[in-house]
């Protein structure tokens, strides 16, 4: 892993530049703004949108829901009684389709709208989107590390105050300065992932840490099939691919038993990435981690 850790911090840099003061002020009034709030997604990361619904859930007052798209928009969103929730979205450049179709539906069903794109929408897109809409874009190709960033940021400004609270804000306002203890620390996983993965595998993950396992198993530098697979599925895959690489924290280890036990009850190899830190920060340091791998990949 020598030798990555100065593009993970071009990477973290690029990022950071992205989640500007306004930005944040921008989805934190929303959240605050909101009676009931929805978290939804267009595109193929699921995950700002889980990981915006975890941490809100922990330290705001605040109803908060993540959803599938399609979910909202045909099951939800046409048939809510009384006062309409408010949806916050975040889309990759992947997700303009699925984009128009909930800008359109959640337009016409009277939802607030907030909206988190990697970069300007065009014209064909961008005119659907409301004038009270709360619209940030973060011009970045950093997307996943950005947009965790921004919620993580957004999140602690918009809720209470406290200790876990302020320790938030003060992780993420510092990440540069962290890279080259947080590569060492983990050097020895990362080369054992780096060798795992190299043949296929099944990637699965606790829920915080669900854009990890986006961002290795959407890798393009991937030589090989890499299959993305909720925990509960895992047993079903791995029967199949008998490889599997599990994404958690010390705190959620507990929950990934079912996982972890697939080496001792099938054929199946199982290796973890565990993290060793808050859940609600473990994700951003865990992309960073995925973007050593990244980039030793392309070496």
């Amino acid at each position: 892993m020598k030798g990555v850790a100065a593009g993970v911090r071009s990477s973290v840099e690029k990022a950071l530049k992205s989640v500007t003061d306004d930005a944040v002020n921008l989805v934190s009034g929303f959240v605050r703004d909101s009676r009931k709030l929805i978290l939804t997604h267009a595109g193929p990361y699921t995950s700002p949108a889980r990981y915006a619904s975890l941490i809100l859930n922990s330290l705001s007052n605040v109803e908060c829901l993540w959803m599938h798209p399609q979910d909202l928009m045909y099951y939800l969103a046409p048939y809510e009684e009384g006062e309409a929730a408010s949806v916050l979205i975040t889309s990759p450049d992947e997700g303009i389709n699925t984009l128009a179709m909930l800008l359109d539906q959640l337009t016409w069903t009277g939802h607030s709208i907030a909206l988190v794109t990697q970069h300007e929408l065009p014209e064909i897109i961008a005119y659907k989107i409301p004038d009270t809409a709360a619209y940030v874009s973060l011009d970045t190709s950093e997307w996943l590390l950005a947009v965790h960033i921004l919620l993580a940021r957004a999140a602690a400004k918009a809720c209470r105050e406290g200790l876990r609270h302020d320790r938030i804000v003060r992780e993420v306002s510092d990440l540069t300065s962290v890279v080259d203890d947080l590569i060492e620390e983990y050097s020895d996983d990362l080369e054992r992932v780096a060798d795992f993965i190299r043949e296929p595998v099944v990637i699965t993950s606790s829920p915080t840490m669900w854009g990890v396992a986006e961002s290795i198993a959407y890798s393009r530098v991937a030589r090989k099939g890499r299959y993305l697979v909720e925990p509960e599925a895992v047993s079903q895959v791995a029967a199949y691919v008998g490889r599997v690489l599990l994404i958690s924290t010390d705190v959620e280890e507990y929950s990934m038993r079912l996982v972890k036990s697939l080496q001792m009850t099938s054929s199946a190899s199982v290796i973890e990435l565990k993290l060793h830190t808050d859940p609600l920060t473990a994700p951003i340091y865990g992309l960073m981690l995925a973007k050593a791998l990244e980039l030793a990949g392309s070496a």
